[in-house]
């Protein structure tokens, strides 16, 4: 969304040539328990990342596309083949023809919105936002663009934001009343009654993002326990409600949160750790960290290709891209 010349390449930082140790202490575990061919394939995958590494990948930056300003969230509608970003700074929510990048529509939230992350439903045709400023989550249409309500819960800070298509689920992180809404499609996408929980031990320990995986039914947020977010704590995500798995200590964090994003093909989880400047994973089915990946400074946005196998992360302060393979 902020390319400057459609041949410009991407700059990256390369950081996929050796395993760290925690990763590979996990998988000798798994190879322990498995018998020896899953510790062979295990083997066999670290030979492919290196082969992958030392050819020249040819990377492309596409031409910009103009949003609203501070873009935040982004998410794609693979169905309708659209792209929604969040705009923080104008409080508005834009939306991207995917194929060309041709703006299609921009859709206010309201004075003093904020939005930060977006979600998309694709069964049911609806987007949620969450607006840090006015302490709603935005409904919209898909199709129409219309937004069909704005929700308050009650809660202060709205800030991470994950859908469960299972279940026809949001789930809302609140910083300032250090809670996690979910809302329900039975409900009118009101809040389930009794769901609310304070995933991080109550305030002032604050819940940041938040992600979810459909395939393991696993719900991960990012925590700070004291002020900084250093802590990540997964969940089963099921009919019955959020049952929690474990709570793990991650890298040093900072105060403006990080980033959670998962792999539906491997089942990790992978939480930026803005502070350490590395990425820390977490595994399936353990819920442990198995490894750590280094980053550029100030590591914040992270996102998966779950086909490709590659973890993208957004690095604040070095201002470029750290690759690297997600092992399986």
């Amino acid at each position: 969304l902020r390319g400057t010349h459609p041949t410009k390449a991407l700059e990256l930082d390369r950081q996929v040539d050796e395993p760290s140790v925690l990763r590979d202490r996990q998988k000798a575990d798994e190879a322990h328990a498995d018998g020896e061919g899953r510790h062979a394939e295990h083997i066999d995958a670290q030979q492919r990342v290196r082969l992958s590494n030392a050819q020249a990948l040819a990377w492309r930056q596409d031409p910009e596309a103009a949003v609203g300003s501070l873009p935040w969230g982004v998410a794609v509608d693979h169905t309708l083949n659209r792209v929604w970003v969040a705009n923080f700074g104008s409080g508005t929510v834009s939306v991207l023809d995917a194929n060309t990048l041709a703006p299609l529509a921009t859709i206010p939230m309201g004075a003093g919105a904020q939005p930060t992350f977006v979600g998309i439903l694709t069964g049911v045709q609806r987007v949620f936002v969450a607006n840090h400023g006015s302490n709603t989550i935005a409904v919209i249409n898909s199709v129409t663009y219309t937004v069909e309500r704005h929700i308050s819960p009650g809660d202060t800070g709205a800030w991470g934001l994950a859908v469960n298509p299972n279940l026809n689920r949001v789930y809302v992180t609140f910083r300032e009343t250090a809670t996690l809404v979910t809302l329900d499609a039975i409900y009118g996408w009101g809040p389930r009654p009794g769901a609310t929980i304070q995933p991080c031990g109550g305030y002032p320990a604050a819940p940041y993002g938040v992600a979810y995986n459909q395939n393991t039914q696993k719900l991960y947020v990012a925590c700070a326990p004291a002020g900084s977010v250093n802590t990540a704590v997964v969940y089963y995500a099921g009919n019955a409600g959020l049952i929690e798995l474990r709570r793990q200590a991650l890298g040093a964090g900072s105060s403006n949160g990080g980033g959670v994003a998962t792999n539906l093909a491997s089942g990790y989880a992978f939480f930026t750790n803005s502070a350490a400047d590395t990425v820390s994973i977490i595994g399936h089915p353990s819920n442990q960290v198995i490894g750590q990946e280094i980053t550029g400074r100030d590591p914040f946005a992270v996102a998966v290709d779950g086909i490709g196998g590659r973890v993208f992360v957004g690095n604040r302060g070095s201002n470029n891209l750290t690759v690297f393979d997600d092992l399986r």
